[in-house]
């Protein structure tokens, strides 16, 4: 089992790499995602892959992000480059 840490997991290439991650779910695990801004497809990453961590850039895209996981999987979210 590989553990992954995905930075740009909104971009397409993180977006495809989630995808190779979802076709082998035996083979990885989905340990951290990092977006610069894109809060609602993260939040829809992290629902499906339920990661240990989830990072943003910005405080504000934080709180909006804890809002839409409030009563989803349990997800340390963070802020900051």
């Amino acid at each position: 089992m590989k553990n992954l840490s995905i930075l740009g997991s909104t971009g397409s290439i993180g977006c495809n790499a989630l995808e190779i991650v979802a076709m082998f779910p035996e083979r990885f695990t989905v340990r951290a995602l990092a977006a610069k801004n894109n809060t609602k497809l993260l939040a829809r990453q992290v629902e499906r892959f339920a990661p240990e961590l989830a990072v943003v850039f910005d405080e504000t895209r934080a709180i909006e992000l804890k809002r839409m996981l409030s009563s989803g999987p349990k997800v340390e979210i963070m802020y900051g480059q």
